[in-house]
């Protein structure tokens, strides 16, 4: 039996604010979750997922959870998790 799998990555960041609070655990763990369960699929239908606009080559994805959002690339079958914040934060960190 062949099992390709999606590996995730957190920016530093990322890590940083689940291990200082300022990111709660709980949302973390959501993400991560959510994240566990695309690596199974591999469907990106199955979350509220949308392709963002963006002024460089690379492709950014959103993922919304409630009022949490996700930004994060997809390359060779890896997820790049570069922000997790609400809704009104995420937005102005990204480019």
């Amino acid at each position: 039996m062949y099992y390709s799998c999606f590996v995730v990555y957190y920016d530093a960041d990322i890590q940083k604010a689940i291990k200082k609070g300022s990111l709660p655990k709980n949302v973390a763990a959501l993400f991560r979750s959510t994240f566990e369960v695309l690596d199974s699929t591999r469907d990106l239908n199955l979350f509220d997922i949308k392709q963002l606009t963006s002024n460089t080559e690379t492709v950014f994805y959103r993922l919304r959870k409630g009022k949490d959002r996700a930004i994060f690339i997809i390359n060779d079958d890896e997820f790049y998790v570069l922000d997790i914040a609400k809704r009104d934060e995420v937005y102005k960190r990204w480019p």
